[in-house]
């Protein structure tokens, strides 16, 4: 029995195909995702802007609040200030600069060109990190269980906390890999396109794998064990993460991560629990 349950924990740890490779890695901190780049799209662009914000023009409540998100962005304190002070083109002379003679007024088109970091102009708006939408998730998964006369998943936090953790693991190495020693069924999924790929692309492509499973002579296969764990029956809960990162030719590299429990893809139990489409 034991043997039996460590085969099928290990063997519902299957890759799908990556689609594309991540490029530069990217901070994530305080849940948002920043560059050490400059964006001068995101400057200030009124040295008023400190001045505005202290009159409360930043507030949501504000009728400036959509000026002030348009033009004074890091006044309002929706982005960090950049670190990589190599970009000052006058490197260590900007230090004295800025204490001596400051960063506005007569020297401020001077600073801005040649001293922005150190003048605190070089900043990119932050990123929200996305989250998986656990009701569209469930409703991917549930779908395509209804299908095959499995009961519907519930959600479990601390699966989804698991999945995050290693989901964000997955987009600081680059590489998709699955967990070892880990009680939990997992599926792997990730994707590269302009956009944030979600948990329902995610299970579309598993269970695509459907057309090459062969329900006459039923177990497990790599080619089809991304499937087999979406509509095992005796699964229950649900938890699912995903975490993305952007390279710097815009392309959007998304890393999914399922887990499941009880796990699936037991050996000896795949007729039981992967039954064809309901008629």
């Amino acid at each position: 029995m034991i043997s039996i349950l460590f085969i099928g924990l290990y063997l519902v740890t299957f890759q799908v195909t990556c689609e594309g490779a991540p490029g530069p890695k990217i901070i994530i901190q305080n849940d948002v995702e920043k560059r050490a780049i400059c964006a001068e799209n995101q400057m200030d662009k009124s040295s008023g802007c400190p001045q505005w914000e202290g009159k409360g023009f930043c507030s949501q409540n504000s009728k400036y609040y959509q000026f002030m998100m348009g033009n004074c962005y890091a006044s309002c304190g929706r982005c960090q200030p950049c670190t990589a002070n190599e970009i000052d083109k006058k490197g260590s002379y900007c230090t004295m600069w800025k204490k001596n003679y400051g960063c506005t007024g007569g020297m401020e088109q001077f600073m801005r060109k040649n001293c922005y970091a150190t003048c605190g102009h070089c900043i990119m708006a932050p990123t929200p990190i996305p989250q998986v939408d656990p009701d569209a998730c469930l409703q991917a998964h549930n779908e395509k269980r209804a299908l095959h006369g499995a009961p519907a998943l519930v959600w479990d936090n601390k699966l989804a906390q698991d999945a995050k953790n290693w989901a964000d693991h997955l987009a600081s190495t680059g590489r998709l890999v699955h967990a070892k020693n880990i009680a939990e069924g997992e599926n792997l999924y990730s994707g590269s396109s302009g956009f944030v790929k979600s948990c329902s692309d995610a299970v579309k492509s598993w269970y695509n794998e459907i057309k090459f499973y062969d329900f006459d002579n039923p177990g497990f296969s790599f080619a089809t064990g991304h499937f087999t764990a979406v509509v095992w029956k005796s699964t229950t809960k649900l938890g699912a993460a995903l975490t993305k990162i952007v390279s710097d030719n815009g392309i959007t590299h998304t890393y999914v991560v399922a887990r499941y429990s009880p796990a699936g893809n037991v050996i000896g139990r795949f007729a039981a629990n992967v039954k064809p489409k309901s008629s």
